[in-house]
């Protein structure tokens, strides 16, 4: 049984590699090893732009002077010694900022790296929300990286704004590289979110003899940049270091995109909140990826696509400003307030967009229900997962249920053999009298032959009632039904890979032949007359699969070890 446990946790004594659920967890575990060990990987600049959603006002300088991570958490908690950093609402930047800072800082990998050359600027009247700094890393490595969206309405406006005309934050981003990339150095140019797109067009427009020094730009679900506004002969000469890296439901990095993302990341993530990157699963120090965007994500992407064709720049620009004074008008200020409000605030909201055409309107009620949804459908975490949330697991449940039965088949086979039996006879009496009555009403085709067999299910009910001895095959039916099905169920997703881990699909396989193996037992058993005898030895095989089963769950959560 701990072999089948512990072959969950993927350990490679070579590799020494761990699917992992999220890069809190990459920074517990990769923390030991020093970066002049390990050199900077794609999961290290994810951290350091997520880093970047911090306030380090009065904490890191905006010249050359520089601090530590560790320094800043020091500094970070004298300034605010309210924000423990011991829990946290992933939704909040303001929460999740103390925390991953606290986290980074007491790992070998990132405590000692430098932060420097800050800059910070939110401009309501001109909705501005801007941020970067930098880090030094061993070996002449430097990351400039830009900051994404918070939740305000105001910053979301400018992320839209990018649609119709060049925004303050892209002038404020190029002119940061501008007086920050120095020979000498090697730089990655970062951020999440319109962080993303900040690093692309930044790296675009910046001075011609600069970008050289660039060796890659990450954007990680950052949205593309409005094609009347891209500069084609200066980003020819960066194109092909930019690698877009996006979430499987990516909305926000689809805008203004006519292809799929380099790199499309698998997500624990709700619809839309899957733009959050502590929802994107790693493996060791990769991202875990799939193939393709989720269907749902890439009909968005079309309808949004073919509604942008079709509006000029002044109809996309009356859309933003309605748009975001209709989300004011519903009272939300954040991004959340937009589900808060429930049914009725979002009905207020698509009232107040009264000169929008219907394209529009359907472009905005389906964006406001993925927010409403995917936030409604997150649950605040904090660093140790209370058992409510852990029973909300269905994993769970089914583990609970199946060890039920089978206590009850291993303590009670007799009773056990009675009420199967029963519940099949009922089934088959049911079944049988709701679709001969149906057939009669309806008058469908084959009448004859379907009020037949009808009958003959409702006389073959009422002889297994009779005679006690078939209630016992009625339960062996059941019994081979159920174990059948779940073989073929098991040999299914190995066969179509649903999950891609191979300590998954081993344990399938063996369930599977398990379950097939026990289908052929029972009808020997039947045939034998030792079926109580059997309905124990099941009952065992239950409660062993349904304990390795809820162990595995109980681990995934609590570890937070992310097992497909």
């Amino acid at each position: 049984m701990s072999v089948l446990l512990f072959s969950r946790l993927h350990i490679s004594k070579n590799e020494m590699e761990i699917i992992m659920g999220n890069f809190i967890d990459y920074i517990k575990w990769r923390g030991d090893i020093s970066m002049d060990m390990c050199p900077v990987n794609k999961i290290d600049v994810l951290v350091l732009t997520i880093l970047s959603y911090g306030v380090f006002e009065g904490i890191v300088t905006d010249g050359d002077e520089s601090v530590t991570i560790k320094e800043a958490a020091v500094k970070y908690r004298k300034l605010h010694p309210e924000e423990k950093g011991e829990n946290y609402d992933l939704l909040n930047s303001k929460t999740f900022g103390p925390y991953i800072l606290y986290e980074m800082a007491e790992t070998k990998r990132f405590g000692e790296l430098k932060l420097s050359h800050y800059e910070d600027i939110f401009d309501e009247s001109e909705s501005i929300q801007y941020a970067a700094y930098q880090v030094e890393m061993p070996g002449g490595i430097r990351l400039l990286s830009f900051r994404g969206t918070d939740s305000a309405i105001d910053g979301w406006r400018e992320d839209f704004a990018i649609s119709f005309t060049q925004v303050g934050a892209q002038k404020l981003a190029y002119e940061y590289l501008n007086k920050n990339l120095v020979e000498g150095y090697r730089y990655i140019v970062s951020g999440h979110s319109k962080g993303g797109h900040l690093a692309e067009y930044a790296a675009m427009e910046c001075e011609d003899n600069l970008k050289p020094l660039i060796d890659m730009v990450y954007s990680f679900d950052g949205p593309g940049m409005c094609p009347e506004f891209i500069h084609a002969e200066k980003l020819a000469l960066i194109k092909d270091r930019i690698e877009r890296i996006a979430p499987a439901h990516s909305v926000v990095g689809m805008l203004f995109r006519d292809s799929e993302p380099d790199v499309i990341v698998k997500s624990n993530g709700s619809t839309i909140l899957q733009h959050a990157a502590f929802t994107w699963l790693l493996e060791g120090t990769e991202f875990l990826t799939q193939e393709k965007l989720d269907p749902a994500a890439a009909e968005i992407h079309k309808n949004i696509s073919e509604w942008i064709d079709d509006e000029s720049l002044e109809q996309r620009q009356a859309f933003t400003n309605e748009l975001f004074d209709a989300f004011k008008a519903g009272g939300a200020i954040d991004i959340q307030g937009v589900a808060a409000g429930g049914v009725a605030g979002i009905q207020k909201i698509v009232k107040s967009l009264t000169s929008l055409d219907q394209d529009a309107k359907d472009v905005t009620l389906d964006l406001i229900m993925q927010a409403a949804t995917g936030i409604t459908g997150t649950v605040k975490n904090t660093t140790k997962e209370s058992i409510s949330t852990l029973l909300l697991n269905v994993g769970i449940w089914y583990s609970v249920i199946s060890m039920v039965i089978g206590v009850f088949l291993l303590g009670f086979p007799k009773l056990s053999s009675g009420v199967l039996g029963f519940a099949f006879i009922l089934q088959l009496f049911s079944c049988s009298v709701f679709a001969l009555v149906t057939s009669i009403i309806f008058k469908k085709k084959q009448l004859i032959g379907r009020i037949v067999v009808c009958v003959l299910g409702i006389v073959l009910a009422a002889a297994c009632l009779v005679y006690f001895r078939l209630w016992t095959v009625s339960s062996g039916i059941i019994i081979i039904f159920t174990f059948a099905v779940m073989s073929a169920f098991r040999f299914f997703n190995v066969i179509n890979k649903r999950d891609e881990s191979k300590a998954t699909r081993r344990l399938w396989i063996i369930d599977g032949g398990i379950s097939l193996l026990l289908a052929v037992v029972t009808i020997f058993a039947i045939l034998v007359g030792f079926l109580e005898v059997f309905l124990k030895i099941a009952g065992m095989y239950l409660i062993f699969m349904s304990g390795i089963e809820f162990a595995r769950e109980y681990l995934a959560r609590e570890m937070r070890i992310y097992t497909g």
